[in-house]
């Protein structure tokens, strides 16, 4: 049984990253209501997911992604608030991606960590996995989290409520209930959720499908760190680099393809293998790592790039622009990017020159006086 505070606190979680949307003003019109309604729901077990909107971005690569309804959001984030403790402890220390503390600047500072200490004849190896959020497979994942949750909750009261919502987020097929927005272009094959078996694919967009994606790939995190031994290892979603020596990388690669294979229902890219000498380099979700130092990535610095031609300040929200584009400012300072901090920022377009000036290390704009 969820009580009505829990389920206040996980609308006040959501409803802080969401305050602009039309679902969150919508809701907090009669929010008190609405809640109750939704308790209801979940309690009597008659909740079922809203329509969701589905669209695709282009940058930095094309996906579909599928936006929940605010009222769905709130059960997102009531399960994983429930769950992460455990999760937390379940997923290894070099597992990144949605977590406090674990998410990219903290795993590319770890790898980048690991390569300034490991022998310097050593070989890195980054493989990824093809079309991973497609190829999930949901009974397997529903299986598993349930089993997990039963062996590992301990509060009775919530319990079943949480396997019963787990079930119903991962299983249900969101394409069944949609709504497409924008312009709609044809993807490849293994790139949408239309058109696959039921049980394949999770909606990418998700706040449960990012951790619960993260789950999935546990297995693999141990069997390349404990079975195979490797322990220099560090995992970005689905997105993994390990550093050995070149023979101990050469024979675990097909190992760990089978693995995947068997056990988790996912490929491992032929075409995205990596195995380089360490002095080599190696990129890693948005950055170039090399010994003793980090480069930022072309993706990136073209995301900056385009934040300050393309988004001309409002001088009405001066401290969300500069809030957001101080954001991607505090990544790369922790990168060897002196240099394009400096050609950014010491030459900012009419309109921003007006509102801001850059601090002297160029590691962030401040607003000109």
């Amino acid at each position: 049984m969820i009580t009505y505070n829990e389920m206040y606190k996980a609308y006040l979680e959501c409803y802080k990253n969401k305050k602009k949307s039309p679902g969150a003003m919508e809701f907090l019109f009669n929010y008190q209501k609405n809640i109750r309604k939704l308790l209801y729901e979940v309690n009597s077990r008659t909740y079922t997911p809203s329509l969701s909107t589905v669209f695709i971005i282009k940058d930095p690569k094309i996906r579909e992604v599928f936006a929940a309804h605010f009222r769905d959001r709130i059960i997102h984030h009531l399960l994983i608030k429930e769950l992460l403790p455990l999760f937390q402890e379940y997923f290894i220390e070099n597992s990144f991606s949605c977590m406090p503390g674990r998410g990219t600047l903290a795993g590319v500072l770890k790898m980048a960590e690991y390569m300034d200490i490991v022998p310097k004849d050593w070989y890195v190896m980054k493989m990824d996995v093809s079309s991973f959020f497609m190829g999930i497979r949901k009974s397997w994942l529903a299986s598993r989290l349930e089993s997990f949750i039963r062996e590992n909750y301990r509060d009775k009261r919530k319990l079943e409520d949480l396997v019963w919502l787990c079930n119903i987020i991962v299983l249900t097929d969101p394409t069944q209930n949609c709504i497409r927005v924008g312009e709609y272009i044809e993807l490849p094959p293994g790139k949408s959720l239309f058109g696959l078996s039921y049980d394949k694919g999770l909606p990418i967009g998700n706040y449960s499908s990012q951790m619960f994606a993260n789950f999935y790939m546990t297995p693999l995190d141990y069997f390349i760190t404990q079975e195979l031994g490797i322990w220099w290892y560090g995992r970005y979603v689905d997105d993994f680099i390990m550093y050995g020596p070149k023979e101990q990388l050469l024979q675990a690669a097909p190992l760990i393809r089978e693995f995947a294979r068997k056990e988790l229902d996912l490929t491992i890219s032929e075409s995205k293998f990596y195995l380089q000498p360490i002095n080599h380099g190696v990129k890693f979700v948005g950055s170039m790592i090399m010994p003793g130092r980090i480069y930022c990535g072309n993706r990136v610095r073209g995301e900056l790039e385009k934040k300050i031609h393309k988004e001309f300040p409002d001088p009405k929200r001066l401290d969300h622009s500069l809030s957001v584009f101080n954001s991607y400012l505090g990544l790369i300072k922790h990168y060897s990017s002196y240099n394009i901090r400096r050609d950014l920022l010491c030459n900012l377009p009419n309109g921003w020159d007006i509102y801001f000036k850059p601090s002297k290390d160029y590691s962030k704009l401040i607003l000109a006086t």
